[in-house]
């Protein structure tokens, strides 16, 4: 059979008016991906499901262009039948009856095209009413598998059975992830990915993942050194005495120019295997994306609904596209969650957010560590404003997180922190850290008999350190003295080192001064020099309250000594006392001592303008200027005026949005109109 011209190509396709039902076919597939991509997100339905409706409609497109190229075949005649005398040509009726006596597809004598030449079988099947039965067909049996498919997983049948379905696991469960087993030769990689992996499991809805800081307070119980790697017998044993129902086995190893990466759910008593997966990266830039989807093949194993899987960004969206920003990170979260050493977890935080400066969760941590590492204030207030500058990069967890901690720690809007608390427990409500912070942020507000309430209602097996620490400062605020030793007692036992001064407070708020005494003086014995910073302050209101002064004054020039050890000038001028007592620390807190205990307010405002001298205050940056304490200090020692400067100067150099994180403008605002007799 002769090859078609391109005359009769041309003919043949527009004869079958081809571009028409190209265009006819391509708009209704349009309609229908608008229709299954809709259904997709509404009804969280598989992510093969749209794919799947792809296919077919491409392989639909050959179907639908040959029949329109059969189907515009001209119905070919025989040798012309002679008509009858009484027939007349035109007439309907013998016209009818002439096309009938043919077939459609019988062959005639004289040209025709070779395109035209098709076997009579084939039209009898390639017919539009045909087409598109079968079309719709396909279709119905697509909906069909998806149906059962989505039956199978929520009623936890089969290998597609979801695990909470079945029962292997409930919702809320908690689960361990331990440590990568790295068998690539990048000693840092396995920490790397596992802190991704951990990262990216704990935005599930599902499940609680335990975070790193649990853990420490786990094997300390257990008498184990937190510094040892949580390989998968330990994570076994910890998730054994802790009650959590599942454990993450983790594996990275190298393939070639590429890695393989593998995770496994197992049941911690017997190391049964729940679920396995398994994805491959091409290269170490392709690694953070086959954890992502590790991580989301897990969670849907899990029973997470699909569409709030879909609704998460990729990690690398939301962590780094960087992967050594992320081994910085793994090993900065490691130092401070779980070494609580945050002199080598802040220069790698640091070293992390410089490496990908839009790192969110990387400045978010930072500021954090710089918290307890007891820097200046305003690297603290940065860094948690770079990360609530980037928040669009973090997880739906970290997100709020850094809300939150931003109101709390930077404007000093609390009840929008507590709002934000709130919004995240609602979908992860067995997560100590933001029940904690919670209850942090009710005290900050007065609000003492609901902070304790959110602090016990934390459960006991989960209950790190830090909770009893802030327990007892709610109840203390209720004169429920018993309640706050008990809770003291508890922290003690977990190692918090912040226990003895707190155990000083509540002696001297029982009138007890050897026994709060005794407990300063064991907070000197503090590893963290911002502690020891504190306990100084203690003793100098302990000696000050009892009237040894020069041995105040003692501890308060100790206290400016740590403080210049600490790389803070701002303490050398003023520092906050955590237990609200009147007296001070630095050039403030001794120039208090001279105007209020001994009455001699010139060798007060000498000792305060010598320290000004030193330390300068348009030096400082703004945001740790103690405007407040200076202002108080000048209207109670007879310079109102200068007090009155003060205050102004803090409306004209501090931006609005950190007004409200500064405490004690009130209590100065008073001092500045009663030395002014206002």
């Amino acid at each position: 059979m002769p090859l078609p011209t391109p005359a009769e190509i041309w003919a043949t396709t527009r004869r079958a008016r081809l571009a028409r039902v190209l265009v006819v076919y391509l708009s209704i597939s349009f309609v229908v991906l608008q229709v299954v991509s809709m259904f997709t997100e509404m009804l969280g339905l598989p992510g093969w499901f749209f794919p799947g409706a792809v296919a077919l409609l491409l392989i639909g497109l050959p179907i639908i262009v040959t029949t329109a190229l059969v189907q515009s075949v001209p119905a070919p005649t025989s040798a012309r039948v002679p008509t009858a005398p009484n027939e007349r040509p035109g007439d309907a009726e013998n016209e009818g009856r002439a096309e009938s006596s043919a077939s459609v597809l019988s062959v005639t004598p004289g040209p025709s095209s070779s395109i035209d030449r098709a076997p009579a079988r084939v039209g009898h099947w390639l017919t539009w009413q045909k087409a598109i039965l079968g079309g719709l067909g396909a279709f119905a049996l697509w909906g069909i598998v998806v149906t059962a498919y989505m039956v199978m997983r929520s009623a936890g049948i089969g290998p597609v059975g979801s695990l909470v379905a079945a029962g292997a696991l409930e919702a809320r469960d908690r689960v361990l992830v331990a440590d990568f087993e790295n068998r690539t030769p990048d000693p840092q990689l396995g920490a790397a990915v596992t802190e991704a992996f951990r990262i990216d499991l704990a935005q599930s809805t599902i499940v609680t993942v335990v975070q790193p800081e649990a853990t420490r307070e786990v094997l300390r119980r257990m008498q184990r050194s937190v510094d040892e790697p949580l390989a998968l017998e330990l994570a076994r044993e910890v998730a054994i005495r802790e009650g959590i129902k599942a454990v993450v086995a983790g594996e990275i190893s190298k393939a070639g120019t590429g890695f393989v990466l593998t995770a496994r759910l197992l049941q911690p008593e017997t190391g049964g295997a729940l679920a396995a997966f398994r994805e491959t990266a091409a290269d170490s830039t392709r690694i953070i994306a086959a954890l992502d989807a590790l991580s989301k093949k897990l969670r849907e194993k899990v029973g997470e609904s699909l569409k709030s899987i879909r609704g998460n960004e990729p990690l690398e969206q939301v962590t780094t596209s960087s992967l050594e920003a992320l081994r910085r990170y793994s090993q900065g979260v490691r130092a401070y969650d779980l070494e609580a050493n945050t002199a080598r977890a802040v220069p790698l935080l640091e070293e992390a957010v410089a490496l990908d400066s839009a790192f969110a969760m990387g400045w978010r941590k930072l500021g954090v560590a710089l918290q307890v590492a007891g820097v200046p204030r305003s690297r603290q207030l940065d860094a948690f404003a770079r990360a609530y500058r980037y928040r669009e990069r973090l997880t739906a967890f970290e997100k709020y997180m850094t809300e939150a901690e931003y109101h709390q720690n930077v404007t000093g809007n609390f009840q929008s922190a507590i709002a934000a608390y709130e919004s995240l427990l609602e979908s992860h409500p067995r997560e100590i850290g933001p029940l904690v912070n919670l209850g942090i942020a009710y005290i900050r507000e007065g609000e003492y008999e609901r902070a304790e309430a959110v602090l016990r209602s934390i459960e006991l097996k989960d209950v790190f350190f830090a909770t009893y620490i802030f327990l007892a400062v709610a109840t203390a605020s209720q004169g429920k003295l018993d309640e706050t030793r008990a809770a003291l007692d508890s922290a003690a036992a977990r190692g918090e080192p912040l226990t003895p001064l707190f155990r000083s407070h509540l002696a001297a708020l029982q009138g007890n001064w050897a026994e709060a005494e005794t407990h300063a003086r064991a907070g000197l014995q503090a590893r963290n020099l911002a502690f020891q910073e504190q306990a100084r302050l203690q003793l100098a209101h302990l000696a000050a309250v009892r009237g040894r002064l020069a041995e105040a004054e003692n501890w308060l020039h100790d206290a400016v000594r740590v403080a210049r050890e600490l790389g803070r000038p701002a303490d050398q001028l003023s520092m906050g006392n955590p237990f609200g007592a009147p007296i001070t620390g630095g050039a403030v807190g001794l120039g208090l001592l001279d105007v209020l205990v001994r009455m001699n307010p010139a060798r007060g405002v000498q000792t305060v303008q010598h320290a000004l001298e030193q330390v300068p205050l348009d030096s400082l940056p703004v945001l740790d200027r103690p405007y407040f304490a200076l202002a108080y200090f000048f209207g109670a020692a007879g310079g109102a005026d200068v007090g009155r400067h003060l205050l102004l100067d803090f409306e004209t150099e501090v931006p609005p949005e950190y007004r409200r994180g500064f405490v004690g403008r009130h209590r100065a605002a008073g001092a500045v109109a009663l030395g002014r007799g206002l």
